[in-house]
Formats: structure tokens, sequence, C-alpha cells
């Protein structure tokens, strides 16, 4: 699924977007919020926070799906906006290379 944020003054210009998939998991159904994205000039607008929120809202109206959650890098300058309108709870990301 995909969202985007268009300017007001302009609607044929994106200033975001967010792609999700939500998906089964043990008890209730859970999204992942695989890519969100917004333009540097559009950053501190609140369209990050928007198009977070609009996943949230898509989440509740699909209804039995327990949570959004996403995976960023330690470094990322968008942490702050993720400290604001999320939780971190400590997790760790590993993975295994399949194609080397």
């Amino acid at each position: 699924h995909g969202l985007v944020a268009r300017d007001a003054g302009d609607v044929s210009k994106l200033l975001g977007l967010v792609h999700f998939i939500p998906h089964a998991s043990m008890g209730a159904d859970v999204c992942y919020m695989q890519d969100l994205f917004t333009l540097e000039e559009a950053r501190g607008r609140q369209v990050g926070t928007t198009l977070i929120r609009e996943v949230v809202a898509w989440c509740k109206a699909k209804g039995g799906i327990s949570r959004v959650y996403w995976n960023t890098h330690h470094s990322n300058p968008a942490r702050k906006l993720y400290d604001a309108v999320g939780t971190h709870r400590g997790f760790l990301k590993y993975e295994i290379r399949c194609d080397a």
C-alpha cells in the first residue's frame, strides 16, 4: 500500500510518500512501514508526521491490526520524528545474506 503527500498550492507536486505492508503475525496482524520519504524542502513541515498518522489511521479503519512498526539506522536524522510519534523498544536487526 502507499500514500502520498501533495503540496496544497500545487497538487501535482509530491512532498512525500510512504509504503506500508500489513501482514499476519502471531496473534493480531501488524503493519510494516517499509519506506517513508519527504523532500528535503518539505522536512520540518509535518509531512512525515502526517504520513505516519495516515498509515495508523488506515490500520485502525481496516481493523485487526495491532501495531505499525519500522526499521531505521541509528544515525538517521529522522529519528527525532520517530521518537516523537513512536516508541523505540530496544530491538536490534540481524540479517543473513542469501545472495553471497
